[in-house]
């Protein structure tokens, strides 16, 4: 929000300096409108950088150009994808129809529980009423 504030400001300075130099009010007003309206339209983009070897470089170069993309439009593009699939992997749990259906299975009937599995449902409980009161939330 005040980096979107600043460039409002600087296009607002930028062009009352204009305007005291060249006094012409109402293509002015148009303009800082535009201008302005034109910056929060565009999303905030940040910047990448990178040092590679050469041969690194010669090789995205050519893999750009064979795709008809600038070398950043294809890193970028090829970077999105590689994270976009670390995210999913990494998130997204894939299971067998077997091993669905034995999931289903034990959420649809969960076994009875454990004395270790009761003992452990005692402590959190103990826990959460001896935090009664204080700062610390057991639900968030």
């Amino acid at each position: 929000m005040n980096a979107l504030f600043d460039r409002e400001a600087k296009l607002f300075l930028i062009a009352m300096t204009w305007w005291r130099q060249n006094g012409d009010s109402d293509r002015l007003g148009a303009q800082i409108i535009l201008e302005i309206d034109m910056g929060t339209a565009v999303a905030k983009q940040d910047r990448i950088g990178a040092r590679v070897p050469h041969e690194v470089y010669e090789t995205l170069c050519r893999a750009a150009e064979l795709t008809g993309a600038t070398v950043n439009q294809f890193l970028v593009q090829a970077a999105l994808k590689e994270a976009q699939e670390v995210i999913e992997r990494e998130e997204v749990i894939r299971l067998s129809p077997r091993d669905w259906n034995w999931l289903l299975g034990l959420m649809e009937n969960p076994p009875k529980p454990t004395p270790k599995l009761k003992a452990a449902m005692k402590r959190y409980q103990k826990a959460k009423r001896d935090d009664a009161g204080t700062a610390f939330s057991w639900e968030s």
